[in-house]
């Protein structure tokens, strides 16, 4: 019998979000509605990450559990950001796994 462990492993390296919208199109920060001009939101968004680790789905519910484990980042930046330095940043998440893949 053999056992094994390892690490799952994803590193943000840059993210562009330049009108400030959260991942369901609303304006970040509560009540607030974009320049009529250019369709920007006005706040900076709290930009941060959530990883999820689960068997595949062809319609991802994000309400369902994830079966091998998550991770979260701190608040990185805001809108739009590049880690000149991707090692040194708080942008890496790691799920460690010790069980056998399906």
């Amino acid at each position: 019998m053999a056992n094994a462990s390892g690490f799952f492993e994803l590193e943000v390296v840059a993210l562009e979000n330049p009108q400030g919208r959260l991942a369901n199109g609303q304006c970040c920060g509560a009540d607030e509605t974009s320049s009529s001009n250019s369709g920007t939101c006005h706040r900076q968004c709290a930009t941060h990450f959530r990883l999820c680790l689960k068997e595949y789905q062809s319609n991802v519910t994000v309400s369902s559990p994830c079966t091998y484990g998550n991770a979260s980042s701190p608040v990185l930046a805001g809108n739009s950001f590049t880690f000149v330095e991707p090692g040194k940043s708080n942008a890496r998440l790691v799920i460690p796994f010790s069980f056998r893949w399906p």
